[in-house]
């Protein structure tokens, strides 16, 4: 499909859409599960078992991992957004159907998340607030 005389066109598209904003969010996503969900004292716990000892400064690892990095993450995609504009490519600017077709790639990444989530949640076994809420007392 990028080969064909139309590749460009369709590379513009996709790095327009899908190479941008769901990257960032997914990243935020990643940091935020780390740094609330698993927890950075639990990573800070695991960099110690294969070093053999904690990462110099602490806390500043902390504080980096659990509010840091989800703001700045946010701060790039509020940057990423507020420059958007019309797509084109040189001089050519592409249909509006083009910008739809750019926006529903750009969820798919997206969808497989929120998916996988959903179907973990949903095979679990225990209650709902059990599988959100865990504390550690069940295996």
């Amino acid at each position: 499909m990028l080969e064909d005389p139309a590749g460009l066109y369709w590379l513009a598209i996709l790095d327009r859409y899908v190479l941008r904003w769901p990257l960032i969010i997914l990243a935020f996503l990643e940091v935020t599960a780390m740094g609330w969900v698993y927890g950075v004292d639990n990573l800070l716990d695991n960099i110690k078992w294969m070093t053999g000892k904690y990462p110099p400064v602490y806390l500043f690892w902390k504080m980096l991992w659990k509010y840091v990095c989800p703001v700045v993450y946010m701060l790039i995609l509020s940057f990423v957004w507020q420059e958007w504009e019309i797509l084109s490519y040189e001089k050519y600017l592409f249909p509006h159907w083009t910008s739809l077709v750019g926006w529903g790639l750009s969820l798919v990444p997206l969808l497989i998340i929120i998916v996988a989530g959903v179907e973990e949640l949903v095979g679990a076994r225990g209650t709902f607030s059990q599988d959100c809420f865990w504390d550690g007392s069940r295996s």
